[in-house]
C-alpha cells in the first residue's frame, strides 16, 4: 500500500485524514479478501474439489452450510460454475470474522477447519484491536478544528466576563459597526472558524508563511521557494512593479516569505499594522470601504475582486507625507488579506533598480500628486 502510486497520490491530492481513512478502508477490504480466500481454500483442500456431490458427500464447512441453508432462489456457493457465490460467501465469513460479530451460521467441520478458524480469529482480533485504535485516531484528529474552535470560545467568554469596562465609547474601540466589543470578539471567532481552511485555527494574527505554513520551515530551500511561490504568485502579479516583469523567481519568493496574512473583524479599521507598518492588501475574502480620515464620511468600494491588490500607488509614498490623506480601510464584514509590509517592497525596489525606473516611480508621483491635491483641498476648505 505505501508504494501504491494511487495511494501515493491521494495523500498529495486530498485532506490527509481523507486519505488516510481512505487507504485504512482499503487495508480492510484487502485483509477481509485474503482471509476469505483462505477460508475457502481449506473447504478445497479438504475435499479436493469444488463439485457439488463432493462436497455434500464429504465433511467440511461449505458442503454443510450449503445442505442447512439451500432454499429457492438463494446463494448457491457449491459446483465449479459458482464462483461468485463462493466468494461472498467465503468473505461474509471473514467480515463477521474480523469485526466479532460472528452469527455463528457458517461453522468449521472438520479438525484441519477447526484449527484455521481459530487462528483466523485469534489474529483477526488482534487485528480489529488496532483498527480501533486508528479510527479513533483519525476521528480525533478530523475533530481537532471543532475542539480548537470550543477553546477558543471558552477563553473568550472568559475574557469578556473579565472586562473591567462593558461599555467603551466608539472613539475608543475603533468600531464603525456600532457594536459592543464583546459581540465582535464572538462574530470574529465564528468567521475564522467558517473560513478556515486547515484542519486547525491559525495559533495568531498577522501569520508569515513559515507560520502558516509550518512544512516550509523543514524543506530544502529550493522547495521552501517553489512552494511560497505557489502560495503567492497569483496574487504577486498583480502588483506590477512585484510581477515577474521585473522581479526574478528568487527575488518573488523573498518578498512571498515575508508577506503575513491578516484578518480583520467586522467594524475595524487599517491604515498601518502597529508591528509592521503599511503596506499592500491582496484581499482573499470580504468586504471593506476605504476614506481618507477615520471618520465615516467619503466612503467608497475598494474592494478588489478575485485576489487582487486593492492599492498599489499609495504605499511607496514616505509614511510622514500627507499622512492625514493616507488611506483607511473600513471593514464591513470578516476580511482575510495577504499582507505586503511596505519595507519589504521598498528594500526590493532598491535592489531591482528597473522595477523603480519603470513602474514604480511614476506610480509614486501619482500618488504623491493626488495626496498633495488632497491636503491642498483641505487647506482651501479651512
Amino acid at each position: 500500500m505505501d508504494t501504491s502510486e494511487f495511494v501515493s497520490g491521494l495523500w498529495v491530492k486530498i485532506n490527509i485524514m481523507t486519505a488516510k481513512m481512505f487507504e485504512f478502508l482499503l487495508v480492510i477490504i484487502l485483509l477481509t479478501h485474503w482471509l476469505g480466500c483462505i477460508w475457502g481454500f481449506i473447504a478445497f483442500v479438504e475435499v479436493g474439489s469444488f463439485e457439488k456431490e463432493l462436497m455434500l458427500s464429504t465433511p467440511n464447512w461449505m458442503g454443510n452450510w450449503q445442505k442447512i441453508n439451500t432454499v429457492p432462489g438463494g446463494l448457491y456457493a457449491l459446483g465449479w460454475e459458482n464462483t461468485t457465490g463462493r466468494y461472498w460467501l467465503c468473505m461474509f465469513w471473514a467480515s463477521q470474522t474480523i469485526t466479532s460479530i460472528g452469527y455463528g451460521d457458517i461453522l468449521p467441520v472438520t479438525t484441519a477447519e477447526y484449527a484455521l478458524a481459530n487462528f483466523l480469529m485469534l489474529s483477526s482480533g488482534i487485528f480489529w484491536a488496532y483498527v480501533t485504535a486508528v479510527i479513533v485516531e483519525i476521528v480525533t484528529n478530523a475533530n481537532k478544528l471543532n475542539r480548537d474552535s470550543i477553546q477558543r470560545w471558552n477563553d473568550a467568554s472568559q475574557m469578556v466576563c473579565d472586562f473591567a469596562a462593558q461599555n467603551l465609547p466608539e472613539k475608543m474601540t475603533g468600531t464603525t459597526a456600532g457594536v459592543k466589543a464583546s459581540k465582535r470578539v464572538r462574530l470574529f471567532l465564528t468567521d475564522e472558524r467558517d473560513h478556515c481552511t486547515r484542519n486547525t485555527l491559525d495559533e495568531k494574527n498577522a501569520l508569515t508563511l513559515s507560520e502558516a505554513y509550518p512544512t516550509l520551515d523543514v524543506l530544502s530551500p529550493e522547495l521552501r521557494k517553489v512552494c511560497a511561490l505557489h502560495l503567492t504568485h497569483t496574487y504577486l502579479e498583480t502588483i506590477p512593479y512585484l510581477s515577474s516583469k521585473y522581479l526574478s523567481t528568487d527575488d518573488q519568493a523573498e518578498i512571498a516569505l515575508q508577506c503575513r496574512t491578516l484578518e480583520f473583524a467586522a467594524g475595524e479599521h487599517f491604515s498601518s499594522h502597529p508591528e509592521f507598518g503599511r503596506g499592500i492588501l491582496i484581499f482573499k475574502y470580504g468586504l471593506a470601504l476605504t476614506s481618507r480620515t477615520l471618520l465615516k464620511t467619503n466612503l467608497s468600494w475598494t474592494r478588489a475582486l478575485g485576489g487582487h491588490a486593492a492599492e498599489v500607488n499609495e504605499v511607496l509614498i514616505e509614511d510622514d507625507y500627507c499622512k492625514e490623506q493616507q488611506l483607511v480601510y473600513h471593514f464591513v464584514s470578516y476580511t482575510k488579506v495577504l499582507f505586503v509590509p511596505r519595507s519589504a517592497i521598498i528594500n526590493m525596489l532598491k535592489k531591482n533598480p528597473a522595477a523603480w525606473k519603470e513602474s514604480a516611480r511614476w506610480r509614486y508621483f501619482r500618488a504623491a500628486l493626488i495626496l498633495f491635491s488632497l491636503k491642498g483641498d483641505e487647506l482651501e476648505v479651512v
